[in-house]
């Protein structure tokens, strides 16, 4: 099994016996049928972005399972929501229009102009 992080060993264990991946003749259905349980671990433990994504059998007996368990930033990302933003050519700062057109169209600073952009 390769690119697992979060998937204990017994759990890869514990599937692959109960597929008959382990203790049988090793066929496309037993290969299918373990990454079909590695996946509902995943789901039942709330990895939804994580699944098996790939599977071999080799004609030497061995069988490859891969999976992909992408990695999240642990610090949420912060969103603002607003109609328009602008950002400040000086501060490189987000702002509303309305702070925009307070800050620089009512100083008499090319009022036409920066609106048509």
């Amino acid at each position: 099994l390769h690119n697992t992080r979060s998937l204990p060993a017994n759990i890869i264990t514990i599937a692959a016996q109960q597929s008959g991946v382990i203790g049988s003749k090793l066929g496309g259905d037993s290969i299918s049928k373990c990454a079909s349980m590695l996946k509902d671990w995943y789901a039942s433990k709330g990895y939804v972005l994580s699944t098996v994504v790939g599977a071999t059998l080799s004609t030497d007996g061995t069988a490859e399972l891969i999976v992909d368990e992408p990695i999240l930033n642990k610090e949420p990302v912060a969103i603002t929501f607003a109609k328009e933003m602008v950002i400040d050519d000086k501060t490189n700062t987000t702002m509303t229009f309305r702070k925009y057109k307070e800050t620089y169209l009512s100083n008499g600073r090319t009022k036409n102009k920066a609106i048509q952009k």
